[in-house]
């Protein structure tokens, strides 16, 4: 009886609803991973002088799972979608990803969890954001 009630806990731990994360290094940082998809909410051209800049914005569709600390910093809110120098992307790049409004992409959310870096932020598997085609 009393392996039975293990194996049953042991099963229930291992399928919690909360989504797989996995950690790795960074710098001197220690992050965790947690694989969620985001949709392309806006595509805007700005004013800019040179080739064509575009601001992107994003929102993160998929929170359910999430730990609370996690879940709390991306809920609700919207996001820029920036080069690696800060910079917004030009025609070419969107082009080149296929970045349009309601796109869904794949994303990775990465939270410090060990270290004095950057809190938190996003990676695309899909998009190479030191990509500077058309900047």
């Amino acid at each position: 009886m009393k392996i039975l009630v293990a194996t049953v806990f042991i099963i229930t731990v291992m399928t919690s609803p909360l989504m797989a994360s996995e950690q790795f290094k960074k710098g001197q940082c220690i992050y965790e991973k947690f694989p969620i998809k985001v949709q392309i909410t806006s595509v805007k051209q700005l004013d800019s002088n040179g080739p064509p800049k575009f601001e992107v914005r994003f929102e993160v569709l998929t929170t359910q799972g999430l730990p609370a600390r996690v879940e709390n910093i991306v809920y609700g809110r919207d996001f820029h979608l920036l080069l690696m120098n800060k910079t917004f992307p030009g025609m070419l790049f969107l082009k080149k990803y296929d970045i349009t409004p309601e796109k869904i992409f794949d994303c990775d959310f990465n939270v410090l969890i060990q270290g004095n870096c950057r809190r938190s932020f996003f990676e695309f598997p899909n998009i190479k954001l030191d990509d500077y085609i058309g900047s």
